[in-house]
């Protein structure tokens, strides 16, 4: 397990983020396009202070590729 403080990047950008899923086996990935870990530091950096409500979340999200 990685641990990290907010903000942190924990994995180098060239790792694979591979996850073993439940106690059976399986895996998950995740994959993170371009400037999507700046949206996930923006809201962070928000939630730290105070609730973000879903419309603020959305306008953030756009501003950094993500489409909802």
């Amino acid at each position: 397990m990685i641990k990290s403080k907010s903000g942190e990047q924990s994995v180098r950008n060239d790792t694979y983020h591979r996850f073993e899923v439940g106690t059976k086996g399986g895996h998950a990935i995740v994959i993170i396009l371009p400037g999507l870990n700046d949206y996930f530091f923006k809201v962070d950096e928000l939630l730290a202070n105070r609730q973000v409500s879903y419309e603020e979340e959305s306008i953030i999200g756009k501003n950094y590729g993500k489409v909802f």
